[in-house]
């Protein structure tokens, strides 16, 4: 699951994303994906061959 913010994300919601497998996009990251045309595998920095369908 993805979340998106306009806003930072404060220290204890960034360790809950990670304990709960939620990714997290905040303002930098929205505009980067949004209007740089930034992909978003690279905004989320992961990997897009551990994402992908094994079918």
């Amino acid at each position: 699951m993805l979340v998106v913010t306009t806003n930072p994300f404060i220290e204890p919601a960034k360790d809950f994303a990670a304990m709960s497998g939620l990714l997290l996009i905040d303002r930098t990251g929205l505009i980067d994906w949004a209007s740089r045309g930034k992909h978003l595998y690279d905004v989320l920095g992961i990997d897009p061959q551990a994402h992908r369908p094994a079918w």
